[in-house]
């Protein structure tokens, strides 16, 4: 059966309009003191997209003028007349991760509200019990300042941009997994894990009155001040951009972990660096304090599930169509 972006476009659109009318409900059910700006995360999330575009523009130019061609912008044009359904479906792509984000953002801090933290002792004891000691201290004498700039703005590109990346790509079944697998991991597995096991992490610990555990956690001055924001926005109610506190399951990881294997099924070349990196994120998740040792594996683990899951929906899927119907029979 031949592949087209439809087969990851309505799946993707269907779990954005659900999260989106989710966190839509629960502004009339939990009470803040503001509405969401969409200026700050859709704002964010299209300038870059639109810088990636123009890059990606560039260097498909020049590689148009390296090959001998006398007219690139011409060809460039030719080709995006001639492909206009693709990338017409590249751009509802991005427009769909940007909402979904959106909707996503909104949603964390109305779950802080309605399902209250409860988890964090026993992922603590958990932690313990499964390394021998609180496992932030495994990374002591570690640069934490440069941890706390790589856990933040690197987690941020590299999963921008190896979406993006993904978006290009021709359209598969490859891809419609790996887009698929993106959606549900923020729409379904990152909400449904924050119900069920909320959690503030060790950096919040004492600030929801559970003792002095974590006061030698050693929290540079980034993650100090993204602390204190995200404290103030739940203390006040507040839907600032950006608000809300998830410890369990990290999304930092289950992100990383669906760049990796995303390049993995492609067997790309940067499978090893996203590799690589995804285990210093999670080290910095650990060592900054942002999560338990924990909330990465639970995050990995989900990505996977997300991944697998992706894959059964296309297969039965593409069961149900009269094409496949037809082949089985012949």
């Amino acid at each position: 059966m031949r592949s087209s972006d439809a087969q990851w476009l309505w799946p993707s659109l269907t779990l954005t309009v659900v999260v989106g009318l989710l966190s839509t409900a629960l502004m009339f059910v939990v009470k803040f003191t503001n509405s969401p700006n969409p200026l700050f995360s859709l704002a964010s999330w299209f300038g870059w997209m639109v810088m990636a575009s123009g890059a990606a523009i560039i260097i498909y130019t020049i590689r148009l003028m390296i090959a001998g061609e006398e007219k690139p912008l011409a060809m460039l044009a030719s080709n995006l007349r001639s492909h206009w359904a693709r990338y017409a479906a590249i751009l509802m792509g991005a427009a769909l991760g940007g909402f979904d984000m959106y909707f996503f953002m909104t949603l964390k801090p109305e779950l802080d509200v309605l399902f209250p933290f409860w988890a964090d002792t026993h992922l603590a004891d958990l932690d313990h019990w499964i390394f021998g000691t609180d496992p932030w201290r495994l990374f002591a004498g570690l640069d934490l300042v440069t941890m706390s700039w790589v856990y933040s703005p690197f987690w941020f590109f590299s999963m921008l941009l190896t979406f993006f990346w993904l978006l290009l790509r021709p359209a598969s079944e490859t891809k419609a997994v790996a887009i698929i697998a993106y959606f549900a991991t923020w729409s379904v597995f990152g909400p449904i894990g924050q119900a069920f096991f909320s959690s503030g992490g060790p950096i919040f610990y004492e600030r929801l009155g559970l003792g002095d555990r974590f006061t030698q956690l050693p929290v540079p001055a980034l993650s100090q001040a993204l602390a204190e924001y995200l404290w103030s926005a739940y203390q006040g109610r507040s839907l600032a951009p950006g608000a809300g506190i998830s410890a369990m399951p990290s999304l930092h990881i289950a992100t990383m972990a669906w760049v990796t294997i995303t390049f993995a099924m492609y067997r790309s070349r940067w499978t090893i660096p996203a590799a690589i990196l995804s285990l210093f994120i999670y080290a910095g998740s650990v060592a900054l304090g942002w999560h338990y040792a924990t909330d990465g594996l639970v995050g990995a683990l989900g990505a996977g599930l997300c991944f697998y899951g992706a894959r059964i929906y296309l297969v039965r899927s593409r069961r149900d169509t009269p094409l496949y119907a037809d082949a089985v029979r012949t």
